[in-house]
């Protein structure tokens, strides 16, 4: 049962290379249709795996070994919080005004298509791990 989403996700990926690349040029009204229904099969897809497989045992595991790293090398885990935490907040801050700068470059009709949003999100969630060590120091 899983395979269907697949196979749907392989088809219209398939057919939007297909129109990409000019190989199908008639297709009509199916370039429109074409992300949304690849959107459609990849939840398909994503709730046909949860429903299927038991993430309880892995989802424990996985925060069982943290928590063993964690009180085995209390000073490595916050070292590793604090070198993602900068590099998250440094890159994401500094792709954020990468694209402010490069928006203010345009024309004033262009420059409203500035999309900080995810970058600076990036550089707050670094913020906040960099907040995140300096409570455990």
């Amino acid at each position: 049962m899983i395979w269907i989403p697949l196979a749907l996700m392989l088809a219209t990926f398939t057919l939007a290379q297909m129109q990409r690349y000019g190989t199908a040029p008639g297709l009509g009204w199916l370039p429109a249709v074409l992300p949304y229904a690849f959107a459609g099969a990849a939840a398909w897809f994503a709730a046909a795996l949860l429903a299927t497989v038991e993430m309880t045992p892995a989802v424990v595991a996985v925060i069982e070994a943290g928590r063993g790293f964690e009180a085995r090398h209390p000073g490595l885990a916050t070292a590793l919080l604090a070198v993602l935490g900068a590099l998250l907040a440094c890159l994401g801050f500094a792709r954020a005004a990468w694209r402010v700068s490069a928006a203010l470059c345009e024309r004033p009709e262009n420059a409203y298509h500035v999309g900080v949003a995810g970058p600076a999100a990036m550089g707050v969630l670094g913020a906040l791990l960099l907040a995140l060590t300096l409570t455990r120091l």
